[in-house]
């Protein structure tokens, strides 16, 4: 239980960090940080209990994590 608070309270710390300095979308860092765990951990459990996980779900949901928390292109 301990663990899964720091790693909660380590994202926390970088969203904030990622919203100051502009890379990370506007979001409350403690719900995000709770998402982001929630995928984590779900791609965790597809990954080892399921035979259909694809060999990039992991990076796939990196990718789409990334995506979604990233401030939207300036426009030109």
């Amino acid at each position: 239980d301990s663990r899964f608070a720091s790693i909660h309270q380590i994202l926390i710390g970088q969203i904030e960090r990622g919203v100051e300095d502009g890379s990370v979308r506007l979001w409350d860092p403690e719900s995000l940080a709770q998402v982001i765990i929630s995928l984590m951990v779900g791609v965790n459990r597809t990954r080892t209990l399921t035979p259909y996980a694809s060999p990039d779900l992991y990076a796939d949901a990196l990718r789409f994590v990334s995506n979604a928390i990233s401030p939207p292109p300036a426009a030109g």
